[in-house]
């Protein structure tokens, strides 16, 4: 699934009219046994969902920054996630074709959306609906529950049954399949970076024929945070006290930075860059990531 930033409002629109019918009863009654929800009503989580996809600041991160944002997890010190490290108090990103596996039984996600709920940021994850229903029927999995969700699909995105939580103030993750912390490291890791200089942020917009459809639908189009990888600046010579006669590649890693303001360490990458003196040889052969121009 190949989708633009200009094509996320349309496709936020698509799932909002999903969700909000009947067709999503299934998926939401799922919900409402598991441990986050048990005894809430299907409608209210219904309801909930909507209003959170409604007003959700949309995103579109670029393959670098998936890819920066894969492997800088793997380091991410812990840290207790306060309201100030999330981006948008409620947000929907789409993050590529469903390249993020999360659970072994439910294949990759494409898309999350989370948002606050007493205390603590709620996600919820949803899947490239064309690799969902040919995973499903090529493993022969298929159940008569699953085949009449996957029916009931319509759009290019449906939710997955899996959800998380973290609380404020702690580093802790909550779902009930204790299989989604990785994933929730690489967005939180995700979001420290698209907060520092190295990620170029820009604006796309539907184009008029989508906004005109998206305006008799009854929704109002907004832009599309775009979020992509800044070219990382030549880092210089390396120490002034000391003369260097070769180049070397210094890898990236995390950094503990204190933050006045807000009394707190907080992790900042350290983009890979060359030290050394221009035009001198390079020592070393480790590959050095490349960066989206």
């Amino acid at each position: 699934m190949d989708i633009r930033p200009i094509d996320l409002p349309e496709l936020r629109n698509e799932l909002l009219q999903f969700i909000n019918s009947r067709n999503a009863e299934w998926f939401y009654g799922s919900r409402s046994t598991g441990s986050l929800f048990h005894g809430v009503a299907v409608e209210q989580l219904q309801a909930e969902e909507v209003a959170a996809l409604r007003s959700a600041d949309l995103y579109h991160l670029s393959e670098p920054m998936i890819e920066l944002a894969f492997g800088a997890a793997s380091s991410l010190p812990p840290f207790e996630l306060e309201p100030e490290d999330v981006p948008s108090t409620v947000g929907f990103a789409f993050m590529g074709s469903g390249s993020v596996q999360l659970h072994p039984d439910l294949g990759p996600a494409a898309a999350v959306l989370w948002r606050p709920m007493n205390g603590m940021v709620l996600f919820t994850f949803f899947a490239d609906t064309g690799n969902v229903v040919s995973d499903v029927v090529s493993s022969g999995k298929a159940t008569r529950a699953t085949a009449a969700w996957h029916r009931a699909v319509t759009g290019r995105l449906s939710p997955m049954a899996l959800e998380a939580v973290i609380p404020f103030g702690t580093s802790e993750v909550y779902d009930d399949r204790h299989a989604l912390e990785p994933m929730l490291r690489i967005i939180r890791a995700a979001w420290l970076l698209m907060q520092q200089p190295l990620a170029l942020s820009s604006e796309a917009h539907a184009d008029r024929a989508a906004q005109k459809r998206l305006r008799r639908a009854g929704y109002e189009p907004r832009p599309v945070r775009v979020i992509e990888l800044r070219r990382p600046a030549h880092s210089g010579s390396g120490d002034g006290s000391r003369e260097f006669h070769h180049q070397w590649i210094v890898r990236g890693h995390w950094r503990q930075q204190w933050y006045p303001a807000r009394e707190v360490h907080r992790p900042v990458w350290i983009a890979p860059h060359i030290k050394g003196p221009e035009g001198a040889p390079l020592i070393g052969g480790e590959k050095v990531y490349a960066w989206k121009r």
